[in-house]
């Protein structure tokens, strides 16, 4: 579902109605065109801030979208001030932590090399380093060398 109509089943009729068309008390239907409006200047705010499209499959970016869209419209409409917007709009700024795809690229300068094993082959351990701290690994009733893959 694209976000106008995700908000168009979450708010009520008659509520639409009247955050669409405050001015006007004889109207009996919502001002669709001004709430496509609203519904595509929130996906775009959304995607600026959250490095991603909306997603209708998504609750949290329905739950945050789909309030940002009737805030919108009472911003537009006199009936809040613009502030009220960029308060709920600043929700996005805290879901893009979890929702954001602009993730930074780990980078380093160690001087640790890379092991000789093949990728996801468990890695060859020096047992002669560890026999002091595992008492008896060798001896009687004991794991043999073997068992551990490796030669003391």
């Amino acid at each position: 579902m694209a976000l106008l109509a995700d908000y168009q089943a979450r708010f009520a009729t008659q509520l639409r109605t009247n955050v669409s068309n405050p001015q006007q008390t004889t109207n009996t239907t919502p001002d669709t065109t001004l709430e496509g409006l609203a519904a595509s200047d929130v996906g775009g705010r959304f995607q600026a801030i959250c490095g991603v499209v909306y997603d209708s499959t998504i609750p949290m970016m329905v739950d945050a979208c789909c309030q940002a869209v009737y805030v919108k419209l009472q911003v537009w409409t006199g009936q809040v001030d613009p502030a009220a917007y960029e308060a709920i709009t600043a929700y996005f700024e805290t879901i893009k932590l979890v929702l954001g795809r602009d993730r930074l690229t780990p980078l380093t300068n160690s001087t640790l090399s890379q092991t000789p094993e093949p990728q996801g082959a468990a890695v060859a351990a020096d047992w002669t380093k560890f026999r002091k701290y595992v008492p008896d690994q060798f001896g009687p009733g004991g794991r043999t060398a073997d068992e551990y893959g490796t030669n003391p």
